[in-house]
């Protein structure tokens, strides 16, 4: 019977808690569709930056691989400030940006298939970065309202 010592038990088990109290810092996109009034309500993005990590994460900056505009292509969303630079973002920080209605996000064309690369630091200021490819044509089937 092969036996594993306490000490090595001890550095993994430390090492996985130190791996599982890192920051994690997601960029996603939300589709919300407000049924309230009853005539199938207007589907509309927000682009959510969230830290879903256990720790908080510092000097936040995302870049986006293709041009986003939004507001009925009054906005260019992806050169945003707040992609630039967030300085702190504490565990389960959530922050809602208003992108457009889905229904003028693709009548205009705007990107359906883009990706993310979102750079940041944890608190002892080692460097993460981690790409999140986004495909928003899961949404072109949900029902639309177009007045």
């Amino acid at each position: 019977m092969h036996r594993v010592s306490n000490k090595r038990r001890s550095k993994s088990t430390i090492k996985y808690i130190e791996e599982s109290r890192k920051p994690e810092v997601i960029l996603d996109f939300e589709y919300y569709n407000d049924n309230s009034n009853g005539n199938g309500g207007d589907g509309i993005l927000y682009i959510i930056i969230e830290n879903i990590g256990l720790s908080s994460a510092y000097n936040i900056s995302i870049k986006f691989d293709k041009e986003i505009t939004g507001v009925e292509g009054e906005k260019n969303i992806s050169a945003m400030k707040i992609f630039d630079c967030i300085e702190f973002l504490p565990p389960h920080k959530k922050i809602r940006i208003f992108v457009d209605t889905f229904v003028s996000y693709i009548s205009r064309r705007q990107p359906l298939v883009l990706t993310t690369a979102i750079r940041y630091s944890d608190k002892e200021d080692r460097k993460i970065q981690d790409f999140i490819k986004h495909d928003l044509s899961i949404y072109q089937d949900f029902p639309h309202v177009i007045t």
